[in-house]
């Protein structure tokens, strides 16, 4: 269980730092896939990437975060992950561990969750508060990548509109070379 906390703590720090990267909005919405990490998603404007390989306990990992900043403080991003294991993992143990982690590492209070699902996968929506910021985050880990989906605001302005759209357009698609 320390183990997935780690991961889960690894996780929210690398979406986390992922989200400072400005971005003029453009007009007009457009998918944008991301078959090299088996999902795509639609936004306003295209996400800038980032790719950061962190050495961690269990061996290298990468993580890819795709940030869309919507200008006035307000930004949603999709982090993947890929921790390279996840045979027999149960994905809602490895979600838990990334809720009590998220919080954790955020100092931040859980105002509201609720079990999710994409297709038959499991995932968790959560939404947190810190002293400045409220955010929102969806969960998913399939087949031992997780799929961070987040949405931040400062704590007296509502999410971007745009939050909700963006994380419903969020789908799984054929990862490049399977």
């Amino acid at each position: 269980m320390k183990k997935f906390l780690w991961l889960a703590m690894l996780s929210t720090l690398l979406v986390c730092s992922a989200l400072a990267v400005p971005m003029p909005i453009q007009s007009g919405w457009k998918e944008y896939v991301y078959a090299e990490d088996g999902f795509a998603i639609s936004a306003p404007i295209q996400p800038t990437v980032q790719i950061e390989s962190k050495d961690t306990p269990i061996g290298s990992v990468d993580a890819h975060n795709y940030v869309v900043d919507l200008g006035n403080n307000t930004v949603v991003g999709v982090n993947a992950t890929d921790f390279k294991m996840g045979q027999g993992i149960d994905s809602k143990l490895i979600l838990a561990a990334t809720k009590a982690g998220l919080a954790e590492s955020l100092q931040a209070k859980i105002v509201s969750e609720k079990e999710i699902s994409l297709g038959s996968e499991p995932g968790l929506e959560l939404e947190l508060v810190t002293d400045s910021t409220h955010l929102r985050f969806r969960y998913f880990f399939i087949d031992g990548k997780l799929f961070a989906l987040m949405s931040t605001a400062p704590l007296a302005k509502p999410f971007a509109p745009e939050t909700t759209r963006i994380f419903d357009s969020f789908r799984l698609v054929a990862a490049k070379g399977k």
